[in-house]
C-alpha cells in the first residue's frame, strides 16, 4: 500500500523548482490548522500525503490554489484519521473562521468533493507514524527517542528530497537520529532491525538527508 498510494512515479523529476517553495507554504499553513485545531498528528501528514498526490494535477498557471487545497487535504485527513472530532464541512468551516482563515463555505464544500474524486476515495495510507511506534517497541517506547524522532518526521514534511524515501524508511531514520540524540551511539541493534525491518546500512542516506537537512536549518 505505501507503493500503491505514492504520488505519481517521476512526481519529484518532473515538477518545477518554483513549485517547492509554495508546497513548503502550503504544509506551513496545514501544520499551522492542525497544530490549532489540536488534531492528532496523523491527520498532518496524511494531509501531506493527500497533497502531493494532487499537486502532479494541478495546472501550473494556478500553483496558488496549493495553499486552499492543504486546507481541504486537512479535512478530508481528519474526517478520515480523526474520529474523535466528527468533523464536517460545517464544523471546520467555522473553526477555520475562529482561527482567522477566511474561506467561503461553498467553495470548501466543492473543494472537497473535487479532491476525493481526484484522489479516487483511496484514503487510507500507512503513515510514518505506524511505523515509529512499531519501531519504538524495540527499546520499550524511550521518550526522548520517540519525541525526537516525531519532531523530525514532522519538519521533513516541508522537504521534497524526503519524498523518495518510503514513509517506514523514513521512521527509521528518524528514530535512528532520536537514539543517537538520547545516548550518543550510532548503534542499530538487531532487534531494531526486526522491528523495523531496515538494517544500519539501509538508514545511511536518509540519516544522511536528515543530518544535511538539520544543519542547514541551522545556520
Amino acid at each position: 500500500m505505501k507503493t500503491e498510494l505514492a504520488p505519481d512515479r517521476g512526481y519529484i523529476e518532473n515538477t518545477h523548482p518554483s513549485v517547492w517553495g509554495w508546497r513548503r507554504k502550503a504544509v506551513d499553513k496545514m501544520a499551522r490548522i492542525c497544530a490549532k485545531l489540536r488534531m492528532v498528528n496523523e491527520v498532518f501528514h496524511l494531509a501531506v500525503h493527500f497533497l502531493d498526490r494532487i499537486i502532479p494535477r494541478i495546472d501550473p498557471r494556478k500553483v496558488q490554489l496549493a495553499s486552499d487545497i492543504g486546507i481541504v487535504c486537512v479535512l478530508v485527513a481528519c474526517k478520515y484519521e480523526d474520529r474523535r472530532m466528527n468533523m464536517t464541512v460545517s464544523k471546520y468551516y467555522a473553526c477555520l473562521l475562529f482561527i482567522g482563515y477566511q474561506v467561503d463555505y461553498d467553495d470548501l464544500q466543492a473543494a472537497e468533493r473535487e479532491v476525493l474524486r481526484i484522489l479516487k476515495y483511496d484514503l487510507g495510507w500507512p503513515g510514518p507514524l505506524s511505523f515509529l511506534r512499531r519501531g519504538t517497541r524495540a527499546d520499550g517506547s524511550e521518550v526522548f527517542a520517540r519525541l525526537v524522532a516525531k519532531y523530525i518526521l514532522e519538519i521533513m514534511t516541508y522537504e521534497e528530497r524526503f519524498l523518495v524515501y518510503k514513509p517506514s524508511l523514513q521512521a527509521a531514520g528518524a528514530l535512528y537520529i532520536g537514539r543517537r540524540m538520547r545516548t550518543g551511539l550510532k548503534d542499530w541493534p538487531s532487534v531494531f532491525v526486526e522491528e523495523s525491518g531496515y538494517t544500519h546500512e539501509d538508514l545511511r542516506s536518509v540519516v544522511s538527508n536528515i543530518g544535511e537537512f538539520l544543519s542547514d536549518d541551522l545556520r
